[in-house]
Order: C-alpha cells, then structure tokens, then sequence
C-alpha cells in the first residue's frame, strides 16, 4: 500500500501525524523558520482569497504574572525570550498572506513590555 492510499485510507490519524510532524518540523529552533510557515499557510489556503486569521502573541511574555515568575529568578532568561517577537511574525504573516479580515488578541501588558 502507497502512503497516499494509506492516508486515504485512514484520515483521522492521517491527520493527526501530519500536525505531529508538522511540530516536530518546527521544533525548537530559536529563529522563526517563516518559510515553512508560509508555505504552509498558502497550501492551506489553496488560492483561497475570503479568509480569517485569528491569532495573537501569547500573553506569558507579557502579563504581570508571567513577568513576575521569571524576572526575579532570571531577568536574562526574561529579555531572551522569544514569545516577546512573536506579534511581529503574527503581523509579517498579515502584510504577506493579506487575509481579508484578522482577529489579533489584545494582550495586556504587551505596550508596557521595555523588552519588545
């Protein structure tokens, strides 16, 4: 049996390794890796042009809480987190895949952050 009949075959769990190695693809690596992103998101939308981002920078770089759990114990750790640049990737995927409307969640805290 071909991969294709495969995932055919069985397309929940298709799925489902797909997203898993689609995670373990992007890993850990400190640099965004945006051209897996992008091609990602244009194979997704399929020349789609009427669609919704919903998304937004996670809030633990910025909240009061997360700010006060990790500054006192490491503030370099604090500074060199990446989630801090995050809303600048969130935006570059807007200016480049133009999506017809986007939601981007209001974070508290993010135009108080001295880091981003």
């Amino acid at each position: 049996m071909e991969r294709q009949q495969l995932y055919q075959s069985y397309p929940e769990e298709s799925a489902r390794a797909d997203a898993e190695a689609w995670n373990a693809e992007l890993g850990n690596n400190q640099s965004f890796p945006s051209d897996k992103i992008d091609r990602r998101i244009s194979e997704s939308l399929n020349g789609a042009e009427n669609w919704i981002l919903i998304g937004g920078p996670p809030c633990q770089a910025y909240s009061i809480a997360g700010r006060s759990r990790v500054i006192p114990v490491d503030p370099e750790k604090y500074e060199k987190d990446q989630r801090h640049f995050l809303y600048k990737a969130y935006l570059r995927i807007i200016a480049e895949h133009r999506p017809s409307l986007f939601v981007m969640e209001n974070v508290k805290g993010i135009l108080t952050s001295e880091v981003a």
